[in-house]
């Protein structure tokens, strides 16, 4: 899919769309889950489900990309903190 979206936009602009649409869906499949957090309060309503949506989807694909480019030196495990720092900035924060 990495390699169909980079192609879609420079050399192949016709498969563009079809592109454009699964990335779609699979950003609103993440943002029906982020709203589903914000309805039962284990996601901040301070963040928009479109951009939370949008940075959790850009986070996995980023990892996926960085682990095609050099598995070697994309150890999944070594990204588990930082993944859960970024989870954790979308939960609320209660009042002190």
């Amino acid at each position: 899919m990495l390699l169909l979206s980079a192609e879609a936009v420079t050399d192949a602009p016709e498969i563009g769309e079809g592109i454009r649409e699964a990335y779609k869906a699979v950003r609103e499949r993440i943002q029906e889950y982020v709203e589903k957090g914000m309805a039962d309060g284990s996601i901040s309503s301070e963040a928009g489900p479109r951009g939370a949506a949008l940075l959790l989807h850009g986070l996995l694909r980023g990892i996926v990309l960085q682990y095609f480019v050099s598995a070697d030196e994309a150890e999944l495990k070594d990204v588990r903190a930082a993944i859960h720092e970024t989870l954790a900035s979308l939960r609320p924060r209660f009042a002190e």
